[in-house]
């Protein structure tokens, strides 16, 4: 019998067209800061729509994601696909690591317990982390622990990252992209290794930022929550 999961075709039917327009229009901004990289790691990838555009810009990809994943609908070669159970397994052993690692929307999927070995796992994969996940209510797929940004922000900072908040003032505006994108996307660089790239640096020191300061609602995503609550107590009263 096939092993039931809430990640099946239609979930990522509904999501690859705008994922991957806003891997697009999103990845670019990045390199107003730091250089292209060479090599870049995507743990729960999905489909691999990011990895794909981070490959038409030259870099070496590995997506991570669970054996659910539909490898017919992969953007990227089923060899540079790696089955890992994100809940139960480190998927960073230290030995290999990489220019950049990434985790979008997906952190908020794995339980409380297992968020501080995540974020550790990213970690461990690299000293630049392109992370967002789902902040309280704003809704999806098995959804078990959202959590504000600066819940992310200090996980990382005892892993010695800090966060630089200089994507969503690019993109926060940019229509084609998806909200959960725009609301959420950070940089978290090991500070130690911020000398490497002077306009982080200099960005950084110019903007240090306060955790509490970066928890942020778009207002897309806060429209259709209180549309979602009005609809609720319509049905409600009319029951």
């Amino acid at each position: 019998m096939a092993e039931q999961t809430p990640y099946d075709e239609s979930f990522y039917r509904a999501r690859k067209d705008g994922s991957y327009r806003s891997a697009e229009l999103t990845i670019p901004k990045l390199f107003n800061y730091v250089p292209k990289p060479k090599s870049v790691v995507d743990v729960g990838c999905g489909l691999g729509t990011w990895l794909a555009v981070f490959k038409q810009h030259g870099a070496e990809v590995v997506g991570v994601d669970g054996s659910y994943v539909r490898k017919d609908m992969l953007y990227i070669d089923a060899k540079e696909f790696v089955e890992a159970d994100l809940e139960h397994e480190s998927i960073a052993s230290g030995e290999e690591r990489f220019d950049l690692a990434v985790s979008l929307e997906v952190a908020e999927h794995l339980s409380a317990e297992r968020a501080p070995s995540f974020i550790h796992d990213l970690t461990m994969l690299s000293d630049m982390v392109f992370f967002s996940a789902a902040v309280p209510l704003q809704g999806g797929t098995n959804h078990i622990n959202e959590q504000w940004q600066s819940y992310w922000a200090n996980l990382f900072a005892a892993e010695n990252y800090v966060c630089l908040d200089c994507i969503r003032p690019q993109i926060w505006g940019e229509a084609e992209i998806k909200t959960e994108y725009k609301q959420n996307i950070l940089l978290y660089v090991k500070e130690a290794a911020l000398s490497n790239y002077p306009r982080l640096l200099e960005y950084y020191l110019a903007r240090c930022h306060d955790p509490q300061q970066i928890d942020m609602i778009h207002p897309n995503n806060w429209v259709g929550v209180v549309q979602y609550l009005h609809e609720m107590m319509r049905k409600g009263m009319a029951t």
